[in-house]
């Protein structure tokens, strides 16, 4: 298994890497972030995997 980085749009943008991709029966793509400790940020970060995961599939 590899790390998947999602792409920047901009050099300064936040590295996002995917703990699990997955893609499920209807074809869907989830991702499934691990976090070790609670940092209260569970929206936003769900926010900006999703819509770079939806962002980088549509590039392909």
């Amino acid at each position: 298994m590899h790390d998947i980085h999602l792409e920047k749009d901009v050099e300064e943008d936040k590295l996002g890497i995917i703990d699990v991709r997955a893609i499920i029966n209807d074809r869907s793509i989830v991702n499934i972030d691990i976090q070790l400790e609670n940092e209260n940020n569970i929206i936003p970060r769900s926010t900006f995997y999703g819509a770079k995961l939806f962002s980088n599939e549509k590039l392909k």
